[in-house]
């Protein structure tokens, strides 16, 4: 058994991802016919929308969950930097 054949046997998900892309591409490289652009054209507007508004979730709640982590690695440098300058200072001033 070739190589090939080995992962293919032993990784089918992989299987499934190669003809999804060959299928995409294929797809993109056919020229749309007028009947799919009649019946599926508004089908792919809403599917355009619905996407733009779920990317836009995603960035809004990446933008909350950064600024939550800024604000506690802030918090945290505050607390613990005021510790260390005072840790600092002691030693520096013992030696």
């Amino acid at each position: 058994m070739t190589p090939a054949l080995r992962f293919l046997r032993e990784n089918p998900f992989g299987l499934i991802l190669a003809g999804l892309a060959v299928g995409a591409i294929v797809g993109a490289v056919v020229p749309v016919s007028d009947v799919e652009r009649d019946n599926l054209g508004p089908l792919r507007d809403e599917v355009a929308k619905l996407a733009k508004r779920a990317a836009a979730d995603v960035v809004e709640h990446g933008r909350g969950v950064f600024e939550e982590t800024l604000s506690a690695a802030s918090a945290s440098v505050a607390k613990h930097g005021q510790a260390l300058a005072g840790d600092l200072q002691h030693v520096f001033r013992a030696g």
